[in-house]
């Protein structure tokens, strides 16, 4: 294994720490009023009724971006991953119903769920690409 694929799999784990630990965090990250101050009134409502969903797709994004990049070897180890984050996801989301200020919320799972999807399509795609371009070897005649 080549130092390059060491340092990714090492930011993957750091990475995908960082999601558990934030997950788990009794409050964090609290919407201010300062944060939604300089918006127009539809805006800011929008983003007081949607805050978790825009901590969780761009959370769930970084995190599926660097796992498949350290782990998406194949396109069925890519799924295999996808499916992987999925079920961590959803294990974080329900955990949270023992944490103090948390609560378990199927939104925040299908937008963190749109994150993990919209994260591994790079991986995807480049697959796809290389099987498209890897040439079949010919049948041999018998």
């Amino acid at each position: 294994m080549n130092v390059s694929r060491c340092l990714v799999i090492i930011l993957a784990a750091v990475v995908l720490m960082g999601a558990v630990v934030i997950s788990l965090v009794p409050n964090p990250l609290p919407l201010k009023p300062s944060y939604t101050r300089a918006l127009p009134g539809p805006a800011a409502k929008w983003v007081r009724k949607n805050y978790g969903a825009m901590r969780h797709l761009p959370g769930y994004l970084v995190v599926a971006l660097f796992v498949q990049a350290a782990f998406g070897r194949r396109l069925r180890s890519v799924a295999m991953t996808m499916a992987a984050l999925l079920v961590m996801a959803g294990f974080l989301e329900i955990f949270q119903l023992w944490i103090p200020h948390r609560q378990c919320d199927l939104r925040d799972f299908l937008w963190g769920a749109l994150g993990i999807l919209l994260g591994s399509i790079p991986a995807i795609w480049s697959r796809l690409r290389w099987r498209r371009q890897t040439p079949v070897a010919p049948e041999s005649a018998a």
